[in-house]
């Protein structure tokens, strides 16, 4: 009986230590690729915070932000990695540690040495369960390992994942170029305020026939981001006490509306966002907010507050 359970150990661990070398080439979440239809969920966690990715209504969405849309171009890079990346060859880790190839669970120890934990699933069902730590100094490779795994593996895809919540939100928010602006307006103690031009190498015009560049204004919108984001009914104006409404127009005919909400202090800023088209209209605009009115329609942002002072501010300050 004792040469048996000996012999029993023996062949467990051979078929064990087997497995780890048979893993040199394969997909490191085989078990996603191969349920691809049936993948309906992503749980990134790190050091800082736990991101879900949850395909819902034909969308990817991320509950902890009241199921907004996820980064599409994140999103889609993160589950390409997931589709090609293979185990390249276990790291004969010698006297190092998890921490040293930032390989701990997350949770386990500092940011320094913790790894981002991605796990998948299919109608509620674990499919793979994969620890993703530091780069090789030459960025080719990563390090990983399974979960419930301390062999360490090198994999041929770099795995360099946002941190922040927000990143993964679908932004930015706006993206215009400055030279794409051609009108600006707001309204600033119930007077109408309009800066335009005919051409895009021109100076913006007031109607006192004042010159302005509003570069720091215009660049604003080159890459607008966004922290938060909640639904309109979770949204209390009353907090906000301060207001200002913009409308950009661009030389193409899309129109956006924003609404600006901001603390009495001026340190807290959210925009309220909808886009239309003018009169004229070139060529695919109304396309264009066909597939893209549903990113604003019924949500508000919350802004840096840097950002949302430089737009509270600087067209009431040239007014005055």
């Amino acid at each position: 009986m004792f040469a048996s359970m000996i012999l029993a150990f023996c062949g467990i661990w051979l078929t064990n230590m087997e497995e780890q070398s048979n893993l040199s080439g394969k997909l490191i979440f085989e078990q996603t690729s191969n349920q691809g239809a049936d993948f309906d969920r992503t749980i990134i966690t790190n050091a800082d915070t736990t991101i879900t990715i949850e395909l819902k209504d034909g969308f990817w969405k991320i509950p902890e932000a009241h199921d907004y849309y996820a980064n599409f171009a994140l999103a889609n890079a993160l589950f390409m990695n997931m589709n090609q990346s293979r185990y390249f060859i276990e790291i004969d880790t010698k006297d190092k540690t998890l921490a040293e190839f930032k390989l701990l669970m997350p949770g386990k120890g500092d940011a320094s040495s913790s790894g981002t934990l991605i796990q998948t699933f299919a109608n509620g069902k674990v499919l793979d369960e994969v620890l993703i730590g530091k780069n090789t100094e030459d960025n080719l490779y990563t390090y990983v390992r399974k979960k419930d795994d301390n062999h360490v593996w090198l994999v041929n895809n770099d795995f360099t994942l946002p941190q922040k919540l927000y990143s993964w939100f679908q932004q930015p928010l706006l993206n215009y170029a400055p030279e794409q602006i051609k009108t600006i307006s707001s309204d600033f103690n119930g007077q109408e305020i309009e800066y335009t031009r005919t051409t895009n190498r021109e100076p913006y015009t007031n109607q006192k026939g004042e010159k302005e560049s509003l570069t720091l204004f215009a660049d604003v919108f080159s890459f607008l981001t966004f922290q938060e984001v909640v639904p309109e009914e979770n949204f209390n104006p009353e907090e906000y006490p301060l207001h200002r409404d913009f409308e950009i127009t661009l030389f193409n005919g899309l129109v956006t509306q924003i609404r600006l909400f901001s603390t009495q202090e001026q340190k807290t800023f959210w925009a309220q966002i909808k886009i239309s088209a003018n009169r004229l209209p070139t060529r695919g605009v109304n396309d264009y907010i066909k597939n893209n009115s549903f990113y604003y329609d019924g949500w508000l942002f919350k802004l840096a507050p840097e950002t949302g002072y430089i737009l509270f501010n600087t067209l009431a300050q040239k007014e005055q």
